[in-house]
This record gives structure tokens, C-alpha cells and sequence, in this order.
């Protein structure tokens, strides 16, 4: 049961890391606002979901190569199986960022 806890703190740990990356963006409020909320209610998957939708938008720039590590890593600890890190990876090259 420690090992599940501390796989938990970590993740949480994480999370927290990667929403502090993107506090500065003031069109982030609604989706920070859910995050907050699923990281309360332990719903951590969904907290790392809304902030990968925000980040898939449109009208928001490509995320740097650290906010996609962060990301990668996060996908890796909770075994999410999703396109999301590729299509985060394609939006970020095709706008000159990481590859």
C-alpha cells in the first residue's frame, strides 16, 4: 500500500508541477479551475487531460520541450494510453518547437 501512495504523491506531485508551467496563461482559468477540481476529487487522469486539451487548442501556443516532457512522463506513470503526447509532439513541430 505505501508504494500505491507514493506512485500517487508523485503523480500528484507532477500534475502540480506541470499546472504551475501553465498558470501564466490567463486563458487557462477555466481549465485550471477543472483541474483543480479532478486533482480534489483524485480523478488525476482527467486533471492531466483538461490541461492537454488546453494545451491542444487551437488558440494556444505549442508547448515548450519541458511542458511536453512533463507531459510524456505523466502518460508514462499513470500507463494512459492515448494520442494525446503525439499530437501535443506534431502541434509543437509544426510550429517550430520540439520535436
Amino acid at each position: 500500500m505505501r508504494e500505491l501512495d507514493e506512485h500517487y504523491q508523485n503523480v500528484r506531485s507532477e500534475l502540480q508541477a506541470l499546472r504551475a508551467s501553465l498558470s501564466d496563461f490567463p486563458e487557462t482559468l477555466e481549465y485550471l479551475e477543472w483541474f483543480d477540481e479532478y486533482v480534489r476529487e483524485n480523478e488525476l487522469g482527467l486533471a492531466l487531460e483538461t490541461l492537454s486539451d488546453f494545451l491542444l487548442e487551437p488558440t494556444t501556443s505549442a508547448p515548450s520541450a519541458e511542458v511536453l516532457s512533463r507531459i510524456e512522463i505523466l502518460h508514462n506513470l499513470m500507463e494512459m494510453t492515448d494520442s494525446c503526447v503525439q499530437r501535443l509532439r506534431d502541434k509543437a513541430q509544426r510550429s517550430g518547437g520540439p520535436e
